[in-house]
């Protein structure tokens, strides 16, 4: 694919950009509870460990951990280090996305798609995430890239490229396996009607790839299947509602952490995705209504099929599961549509005739994006473990005790805490004998508390008030203390 001088300058102008923000105050902000479980995990488990163990015990598979492994072996563990990882795959996402949106629909969607990405504060935050999330992203597009090369004239070398890629994504996140249905189900719909439903050479080829891929996912996939059974009933995460299904195109284009939109705001930037999704559409919709399946023809029809599938899938698919079978839908996890709908709004963008009008849509996407850009660098956004420990630090006395609302909850604070005192972590079923059991001979207890629901917050604040004076309490992103003391102390 040929680039020149002109068309190089904007793409590293890109690049360029999208690094400054995914590298701007990445160390400032504390660690929260699921990095810190990131850090814990490459800090107290040997290799073997990491392979042998997380695919059973944590929700994501073990590459990144594995990755993030060599990495703090070089970087350290402080903030910057173990975040900066997923600031190179974002970074690294940005000119890929570019290749597939000039392979898919010309270079001006090419550009206009990898600036999105480049801006997007949803991409800024999980590049700025010590999680598996942007690699995630750059997997996807990797896959993709390998995947249209495979899909048009491609070499063995690309093959192999689509195969080991896609392979990667899907020891990264179980959500990188509806990434590999989209692509399975393009296909389907281009080649099996123009073989009028016999299965021709590309479907046969097809099989081949993802046999490999599947033969090399297995283990993991035996592991996945155990689990299901073994934890059904036993899940975290919500069942998707409404809103938060149709949140998902919003919040690709800028409502994440604590950038909160009015719904009337929401709505119209909804309405503007919407219809420059429709526009990049219309050749599509076009052949359709005509009853004419589209033409190889990529101003027609595939590439705009293409992108549809990789925006949905990821989406739509996780959201049948959930309510069928267990909730697994979380808007973060389908990262790798919103390359999807990036192209395809940068598509829509493209396909409006009058220049004005174009460079107005651009706009209104452009200042979508940057909008929320001060608030994400400017307020604390994540769980301030950092300030709950140099509180506790500062404030308690020798002798005192800290409770912790849960296990898992330590795991954030103790990176901080340089502190001589006793940790106890408690469950949110603890009984009353059990805390006083813990508590007994310390006049002064700090109870901490994060990931707890407002009920078990108070009961565990009402437990303690039966042998304590409540006397001090300090308000945390996320993490309340609350300072507890006998009469006599």
């Amino acid at each position: 694919m040929d680039i020149d001088r002109r068309e190089a300058t904007v793409v590293g102008s890109l690049i360029s950009l999208g690094a400054a923000l995914r590298v701007f105050r990445i160390g400032t902000e504390s660690l929260w509870l699921d990095e810190a479980a990131s850090v814990s995990y490459v800090t107290t488990m040997s290799v073997r460990e990491l392979v042998v163990r997380i695919p059973w015990t944590d929700n994501s598979p073990p590459l990144y951990y594995l990755l993030l492994d060599a990495w703090t072996e070089l970087f350290g563990v402080s903030e910057a280090s173990v975040r900066l990882l997923s600031a190179v795959f974002g970074i690294l996402s940005i000119p890929l996305l570019y290749l597939i949106g000039k392979r898919l629909f010309g270079e001006r969607v090419g550009l206009l798609s990898a600036g999105i990405l480049a801006l997007s504060p949803f991409q800024l935050w999980y590049a700025q995430e010590a999680r598996a999330y942007s690699l995630l992203l750059l997997l996807s597009l990797l896959s993709y890239y390998y995947f249209l090369r495979v899909d048009g004239d491609g070499t063995a070398a690309d093959t192999v490229g689509y195969v080991v890629f896609s392979v990667l994504l899907g020891y990264t996140h179980v959500f990188g396996f509806f990434v590999i249905l989209a692509q399975s189900l393009y296909v389907l719909l281009r080649y099996v009607p123009a073989t009028e439903g016999l299965v021709g050479e590309e479907v046969v080829a097809w099989i081949k790839h993802q046999s490999l891929i599947g033969l090399l996912l297995s283990p993991y996939v035996v592991v996945l299947l155990v689990r299901i059974v073994a934890e059904q009933g036993d899940v975290w995460v919500s069942m998707p509602t409404l809103r938060s299904i149709v949140a998902a195109p919003v919040v690709y284009f800028g409502t994440t952490g604590s950038v909160r939109r009015s719904i009337p705001i929401n709505l119209l930037i909804l309405a503007v995705l919407g219809g420059l999704t429709l526009l990049s559409l219309t050749p599509l919709l076009r052949q359709l209504r005509a009853g004419e399946w589209p033409s190889p023809d990529t101003e027609s029809g595939y590439a705009t099929l293409n992108a549809l599938l990789w925006f949905l899938v990821p989406i739509v698919v996780p959201i049948v599961l959930s309510v069928l079978l267990t909730p697994i839908y979380l808007i973060r996890y389908t990262i790798p549509a919103s390359a999807g709908l990036y192209l395809l709004v940068a598509k829509g963008i493209e396909t409006i005739p009058r220049r004005n009008v174009r460079l107005v849509a651009a706009g209104l996407i452009v200042l979508t994006l940057v909008q929320p850009l001060p608030i994400l660098y400017a307020d604390d956004q994540k769980e301030q473990w950092r300030e709950a420990a140099h509180a506790i630090e500062s404030n308690a006395d020798e002798g005192d005790l800290i409770v912790i609302s849960a296990t898992y909850v330590q795991t954030p604070f103790e990176y901080y805490y340089e502190g001589k005192l006793a940790v106890v972590p408690v469950e949110e079923d603890v009984s009353a004998t059990a805390l006083r059991s813990n508590t007994r001979g310390h006049d002064t207890v700090w109870l901490i508390t994060s990931h707890v629901k407002d009920h078990e917050r108070e009961r565990l604040r009402d437990l303690l008030d039966d042998d304590y004076v409540r006397v001090d309490e300090i308000q945390l992103n996320r993490i309340r203390i609350q300072k507890f003391s006998t009469a006599s102390a």
